[in-house]
Formats: structure tokens, C-alpha cells, sequence
């Protein structure tokens, strides 16, 4: 809990420009919806989760099978995480990183979300072990992303919550 606790304090903080004044308030840092540092905590908490279950990342996939425009929405975001980085040093801003990562956490929780309403576009889908495969993949691809971004940040990346 404390290591929620502070990464709430800090992706509050960091989120923000830092010539930017803004409200504190405790009720919407540690809230694990919306745009806070829980709700990233939990998102990596997620795919540790998800991997864990599905026999964690394969050693090969075959990324062509991500057809989705959810899959997609995901693999740009993830791939553009080093412009984000850059971005932040150029312009001495952490708030782009930590932006960057909520949107992260919101197409990847689109993507999950829609498995849960359709079983045929399930991560852990059964019946196609290829398509399984670059769906973990996608989804390690997330949980690395989350970690490495939230470390920079400063923030724990638990694998539980």
C-alpha cells in the first residue's frame, strides 16, 4: 500500500506541466480510475497479471496477426514511447512520460475491455496458439513500457495490487 501510496503522490505531481499550478487533493490522487498514479500501477499490475496467466511473455510470436484497430492503438502507443522520453529531456518536462503512460493504460484497458465483451479478441485466446502468442507479446510489450516509464517517474511498478 505505500508504494501506492507514494507513486500516487509522485504521477500526481509529474503529470502536470511543471510550470503549471494546480489543486491537490488527495480523493483523485489515489483513486484507481482516471488519471492517477494507481491507475498505472494497477494497469502494469494487470499485465503482470495477464502474463502470469497465459505462461507469460513467448519466446516468438508472430506480430502480423494483430489486426485490431484496439492492437494497433496499443502498438503505436508503446512505440512511441522513446519520442516521449526525448520529448521530456528536451524540454526538462517528466510530465510528458507520465502522460504519455495514462494513455498507455487507457487503449491498453480499451484493448483488454474488448476481449472481455467479445471471446474471439481475448489476449488469452483460446483455440489459436499463434495469435495467443502475439497477443502476450503485445501485452509484455505494455507491462515493460509501464515499468520502465513509472521507474523513470520515480514510481514502484507492482506486480500485485
Amino acid at each position: 500500500a505505500e508504494q501506492t501510496d507514494v507513486g500516487a503522490v509522485l504521477s500526481a505531481d509529474l503529470k502536470n506541466r511543471r510550470t503549471t499550478d494546480y489543486t491537490f487533493h488527495w480523493e483523485e490522487v489515489l483513486s484507481c480510475e482516471g488519471h492517477t498514479g494507481p491507475y498505472l500501477q494497477y494497469s502494469h499490475a494487470r499485465a503482470c497479471n495477464i502474463l502470469a496467466k497465459g505462461g507469460g511473455a513467448p519466446a516468438t510470436h508472430d506480430a502480423t496477426l494483430l489486426v485490431l484497430p484496439e492492437e494497433h492503438a496499443v502498438i503505436r502507443q508503446v512505440a512511441t514511447f522513446p519520442t516521449a522520453i526525448h520529448d521530456a529531456l528536451e524540454q526538462y518536462e517528466p510530465s510528458y512520460i507520465s502522460r504519455h503512460l495514462l494513455e498507455l493504460a487507457s487503449v491498453f484497458s480499451r484493448y483488454y475491455t474488448l476481449g472481455n465483451q467479445e471471446r474471439e479478441k481475448r489476449v488469452l485466446i483460446e483455440g489459436n496458439d499463434a495469435l495467443r502468442a502475439a497477443r502476450l507479446a503485445l501485452t509484455d510489450a505494455v507491462r515493460s513500457t509501464l515499468a520502465s516509464g513509472l521507474q523513470l517517474l520515480g514510481v514502484a511498478a507492482p506486480a500485485n495490487l
